[in-house]
């Protein structure tokens, strides 16, 4: 009984032993697994560097005030600054050599050859120029990318993206077209005269602005939920936001004319009173902001 209880014992321990080899490997193999990085269209796996194997490069430009977008993974910046510059920012793995940047009859052009999938990772390009008022005409597709607009007067901006935010800091325009397939667009401290906007999945943010606006939100064939929030802004004119999907709250308003309508459940809060599905008021002289909304809108 006791030679059979020994090697018993025996057994178990080295059992365990094994036991605990094997999860030491595999942690370490986890840990060697987690970092992956790429090099052409082979996926090799190894310990990540502490540097990142960052990049940058820097393109020569002659001046330019129009400029056509036409890139897949970069993320883009509109800054002002003391020259006329082009300049990409990433990683190793992120390709930057793929960019393609020219300037032809003032126009700068920015492109990146496809690489067929995503893993390369993105990265950034900063558009730099001498004077706010540098840029006449923004246009361009992007496809997985953010674009910032800093401290510009651009009279122009017609620009649609795939997956990314579209933000406006401090920007006066005279007309934005921005069509966003998944991705926030903010407009902050800025003056938008004019501008149409298509989000099929997104959110709407306008703070400290002056703007005009045709708004759709929660598109088809995606149908997901989007709100609006508005800040401490003004209309410049007759505006109008739908929303297939989603609520709208808006704070500070300002004393114009609403028109304002929910359905199916949705809820209306105007000004500390609540009404049901629909709710107008018209003050003379004042633009028109008209809200349709399938959630809630609460205006204070």
């Amino acid at each position: 009984m006791k030679k059979l209880t020994m090697k018993r014992l025996y057994k178990l321990g080295s059992f365990l032993g094994i036991a605990g080899l094997l999860v030491l490997i595999g942690a370490k193999a986890n840990n060697f697994l987690q970092n992956p990085q790429y090099q052409d269209d082979k996926v090799v796996f190894a310990k990540k560097s502490r540097s990142q194997n960052k990049v940058n490069k820097s393109f020569n430009v002659k001046d330019f005030d129009q400029v056509k977008l036409n890139t897949n993974r970069p993320d883009i910046k509109f800054v002002v600054g003391k020259t006329f510059s082009v300049q990409a920012n990433g990683t190793n793995r992120a390709h930057i050599e793929l960019t393609r940047v020219s300037v032809k009859n003032r126009k700068l052009t920015i492109y990146d050859k496809p690489t067929g999938h995503h893993n390369y990772g993105g990265y950034t390009v900063t558009i730099t120029v001498p004077n706010k008022n540098s840029i006449k005409k923004v246009t361009g597709n992007c496809d997985i990318s953010d674009i910032y607009f800093k401290g510009l007067n651009i009279p122009s901006i017609a620009v649609k993206t795939g997956y990314g935010d579209v933000i406006f800091n401090h920007v006066n325009s005279e007309n934005v077209s921005v069509k966003q397939t998944n991705g926030d667009l903010k407009v902050l401290n800025s003056t938008i005269k004019n501008s149409t906007v298509k989000l099929s999945v997104g959110d709407l943010t306008i703070k400290n602005s002056k703007f005009k606006t045709k708004a759709n939100l929660a598109l088809a064939p995606d149908f997901k939920y989007s709100s609006v929030k508005i800040q401490n802004s003004s209309l410049l004119g007759n505006s109008s936001i739908n929303l297939a999907i989603g609520d709208f709250v808006m704070t500070g308003a300002p004393k114009i004319s609403y028109d304002l309508t929910t359905k199916p459940k949705g809820k209306i809060k105007f000004q500390s009173r609540h009404y049901t599905h629909q709710f107008s008021k018209t003050v003379p002289n004042q633009p028109l902001l008209k809200v349709n909304s399938r959630g809630n809108i609460k205006i204070d």
